[in-house]
């Protein structure tokens, strides 16, 4: 998706949420994101901070890091949509129907 600068991937996901909210018009990409996001409304917070872009958020915290656990869904989702590794698509869908429920299967 990008380089290594943590503070321009965090931008991105703010950028894309605020883009959704106001009903812009979002690339492919964006639009991934932007369900991604739709899901957690616990990190909807940390989306409108612009002092969360720096923010190191650790387990001493006592908060999970909100653009690592979407970042992980995004990555999942990249795999699917290429099915990359072959049959991942396959074993997803599988546990699908035996979940019923996107989030958790993901």
């Amino acid at each position: 998706m990008f380089g290594q600068d943590r503070a321009e991937i965090r931008r991105f996901y703010q950028s894309t949420w605020e883009k959704a909210q106001k009903g812009l018009p979002l690339e492919p990409l964006e639009q991934m994101l932007s369900q991604v996001i739709a899901i957690h409304p616990e990190y909807h917070g940390s989306l409108s901070h612009v002092h969360d872009i720096h923010k190191d958020f650790t387990p001493d915290d006592g908060e999970s890091n909100p653009f690592l656990h979407m970042g992980l869904h995004m990555a999942v989702l990249e795999q699917l949509s290429v099915d990359r590794p072959i049959g991942i698509r396959q074993a997803y869908q599988a546990l699908l129907s035996r979940v019923q429920d996107e989030h958790q299967t993901q």
